[in-house]
């Protein structure tokens, strides 16, 4: 059995959805904002439905190797070279810094409350980027290519957030649900797939790599983009998403990126089968 044919990204999307939604649907229907105690806890468990979701499919599956593989593209920092941390931070922080230029952002360049947002960022990051890139993408592109399973996984990205739009306190609850903040944010998220998908393939498959893209830029967003600068910034994330929808569809059955992943890395798997 091929490793494609272990992963089972279709009950992923089920098992995560009907987990997170239990709970987010729960906290916004609870009436509270999202740092009463009760509503923040069930806020908090919703959010591990995409690690859990994978995490439980692994083991599920029975197949040793791939659970290993998949907590070492996780945990081992040494499967990156310096060039790919510098291809992560300068993908995360292009939106929010370009954003903030072109529409003359005043203000400090770092907003207050710099611990408490990068906490969430991070957490953020390593709860969802396992699931969304590590096990979906992953299994999804083995059957219909990088492109059409960063376009799924995309597509059910920001589908996942939709409760959160009716949570009070929750970031996706400030955007609104007006075209300025719904639709930006859930065009955003569609595009950003793309992106997050072109770096975990030409880094190796490192599920870190994205991690740290995914809480980088969720900082970004908060500490370093200017007020007025979201439709920019979507703007400049959609011209990433149509480089990186470029770049995945002429490495379909490439070689690894060569100074980008360690000796221990492994060759992206772009390519449909």
């Amino acid at each position: 059995m091929s490793r494609s044919a272990a992963f089972r990204p279709w009950w992923f999307l089920a098992i995560t959805f009907g987990w997170t939604w239990a709970f987010w649907w729960s906290a916004a229907w609870s009436g509270g904002s999202w740092s009463d105690p009760l509503t923040f806890v069930l806020f908090a468990l919703g959010g591990i439905g995409p690690l859990l979701s994978a995490a439980l499919l692994l083991r599920v599956a029975g197949r040793r190797e791939d659970e290993l593989d998949f907590w070492r593209r996780l945990l081992d920092v040494r499967l990156l070279h310096a060039r790919g941390w510098v291809l992560v931070v300068v993908v995360a922080l292009l939106p929010s810094v370009l954003g903030r230029v072109v529409t003359g952002g005043g203000g400090p360049w770092l907003a207050p409350g710099a611990a408490l947002v990068l906490v969430t960022a991070v957490t953020a990051g390593v709860l969802e980027e396992p699931g969304w890139r590590g096990y979906a993408l992953d299994g999804l592109s083995g059957r219909h290519g990088a492109v059409s399973a960063a376009g799924i996984v995309g597509a059910a990205w920001a589908l996942w957030h939709l409760p959160l739009f009716f949570l009070p306190g929750s970031y996706q609850h400030g955007l609104g649900r007006g075209p300025t903040g719904f639709w930006l944010f859930l065009l955003t998220l569609l595009g950003l797939s793309f992106v997050y998908a072109a770096v975990y393939f030409v880094t190796g498959r490192s599920i870190l790599a994205v991690v740290v893209l995914h809480a980088a830029a969720n900082a970004a967003g908060e500490l370093v983009s200017a007020p007025g600068a979201r439709t920019a910034e979507t703007v400049v994330a959609l011209a990433m998403a149509a480089v990186a929808v470029l770049l995945l569809a002429h490495r379909a059955r490439g070689p690894a990126a060569d100074g980008f992943v360690g000796s221990a890395g492994t060759a992206p798997r772009t390519g449909g089968r």
